[in-house]
This record gives structure tokens, C-alpha cells and sequence, in this order.
């Protein structure tokens, strides 16, 4: 199956928040999400994974557009792109909103966000 994930030199936007330009502007949109019932981190949704192994990302690019509204072009000027993987649905744990897959997944394409 194909996964779609946001991130930038393999981090996502909220692990990745060191590196950002405007990190106020950023991280105040990132930390909007926090506690939110409609933003519920992949690991409070998905408890049986290895979290040192495992990343997070979405199984269809309108969940990911959904998740990030508003914030995407803020991501773009840090300098996220769109991430899809290549991963064996066995390896996959889903939740309601995210997933999460292998950390070692094969990248297949590197784009610019929607």
C-alpha cells in the first residue's frame, strides 16, 4: 500500500520542530493540535507498535490535507515536503485518523505538499 507523510530530512513537523524557519508561526499551529479530539496523536490512537521503529502517516492524501489544513503552506516555506511509501499492509497499524509503519519503509517519491 501506498502511505503519505509529511516530513523534512525523515522527520515529521512535529518531531521535527528544531529545524523550522518560523517556529513560532509553526509551532503555534502545530501545538494547536495538541489534546485535540480531532488531532489526536498517532500514539494515543495506536498503542501496539514500537515507537523507536514506527512513524507515523495517513493511508489517502485527502486524511493527510485534512490533518494538515491551514498549516500546509506554513510546512512548504519550512521546507516539509509530501513523503509516499511503499509498505506491506501487514506492517501497518491503523487507527481512526493516522497510521503508523515502518521507519525503514522505501520511499517511492519526494513531492511538494497540495
Amino acid at each position: 500500500m501506498i502511505v503519505y507523510r509529511i516530513e523534512k530530512n525523515g522527520l515529521g513537523p512535529y518531531r521535527g520542530r528544531k529545524e523550522n524557519k518560523n517556529t513560532t508561526r509553526l509551532d503555534n499551529i502545530l501545538f494547536s493540535h495538541s489534546g485535540s479530539f480531532l488531532h489526536p496523536t498517532c500514539h494515543a490512537e495506536i498503542t501496539n507498535f514500537n515507537h523507536e521503529k514506527h512513524i507515523c502517516g495517513f493511508s489517502c492524501i485527502t486524511k493527510l490535507k485534512k490533518w494538515f489544513h491551514g498549516s500546509r503552506s506554513e510546512l512548504r516555506r519550512n521546507g516539509y515536503s509530501l513523503v509516499l511509501y511503499k509498505v506491506s499492509p501487514a506492517e501497518v497499524f491503523h487507527g481512526n485518523l493516522q497510521l503508523v509503519f515502518p521507519k525503514d519503509s522505501k520511499k517511492i517519491k519526494e513531492i511538494k505538499i497540495p
